[in-house]
Order: structure tokens, then C-alpha cells, then sequence
């Protein structure tokens, strides 16, 4: 038997033959099918929609008792440069755009060796604490690093 894909007696074989599939259908399952998603921390949102409406309303209290101050007083003057600050921030903008479409890419193309490394790494770091309590004599210390590590490894079994 062909898979769904090279059947030669298949109807909808593509462009020279009848197509019955919809946007988004295929063979294998439901394919591109964009729904809203579910939001699970609401909670969360509206902290983080009120941290907004503080830092913004933060920054206009400040703009508003501040600037008539610096405007009127013209005894105010900076001798700073901001060449130098912009051209600044502004490479560091391109830099962190650029490593970070980068390193997306990597994620995207080593995906299962990152994320084992990482498992086995965060074992050796709990083993190391667990070392280091042992070291400096402090026991509760190695005692969380065994069982973080063993909780780890299980996990990572």
C-alpha cells in the first residue's frame, strides 16, 4: 500500500487532478489550524497590564514635576556628549537582534542535543552543589544537591 501522499489512484492527486481538501487539511491530521489560545495564567496578565499602567503613569509624574525644573533653571547644563550613548544603544540593538535570530537558528537545527545537554548539565550542577556542601561541611546543602540531582535524573530517565 502507497502512503496517502504517492498513491497513484488517488482523486485529489494535486494540480492536474480533482482537489477536495481544505485550507489547512491534511492526510497526516489537522494542519495550520490557528486558534486563539487558552490562557491559563490571567492572573499573571493583569499583573503584568497593571506594572505597565504604573511604570508609564511613574514616568509621567516624573516628566511633569521634573521637566519645568530643568526648562526654567538655566543655570542647569550637562556637559555630556550623548553621541556616543546612542551610537551605543543603538549597536547594541543590532547586536542583540543578530544574536538572537543566531541563536534561534541553532535552537531550531540542534534542538534534542541542546535540550539533553542541558538535562545532563543541570545533573552536574546539582552534584556539584551536593559536592560543595560536602566540602565546606554544610550537610544541608549536600543534601539538597542529591536530591535535586536524583529528582533531575529521574526526570531526565
Amino acid at each position: 500500500m502507497n502512503p496517502p501522499d504517492t498513491d497513484p489512484n488517488r482523486e485529489d492527486r494535486g494540480l492536474l487532478g480533482k482537489n477536495t481538501a481544505q485550507f489547512g487539511e491534511s492526510d497526516y491530521g489537522e494542519r495550520l489550524a490557528y486558534e486563539k489560545p487558552e490562557y491559563r495564567n490571567i492572573f499573571f496578565a493583569i499583573l503584568y497590564y497593571i506594572h505597565l499602567i504604573i511604570i508609564i503613569a511613574t514616568a509621567g509624574y516624573l516628566w511633569i514635576n521634573q521637566y519645568p525644573y530643568i526648562r526654567d533653571n538655566s543655570s542647569w547644563q550637562s556637559d555630556v556628549d550623548l553621541t556616543g550613548i546612542f551610537v551605543g544603544i543603538i549597536g547594541c540593538m543590532i547586536a542583540g537582534v543578530a544574536f538572537g535570530l543566531f541563536w534561534m537558528e541553532i535552537m531550531k537545527r540542534y534542538a534534542s542535543t541542546i535540550i539533553k545537554t542541558m538535562l545532563f548539565l543541570n545533573i552536574g550542577c546539582w552534584i556539584a552543589v551536593a559536592i560543595l556542601g560536602l566540602i565546606i561541611g554544610e550537610m544541608t546543602l549536600t543534601i539538597i544537591g542529591i536530591v535535586f540531582a536524583a529528582f533531575y535524573a529521574l526526570f531526565s530517565w
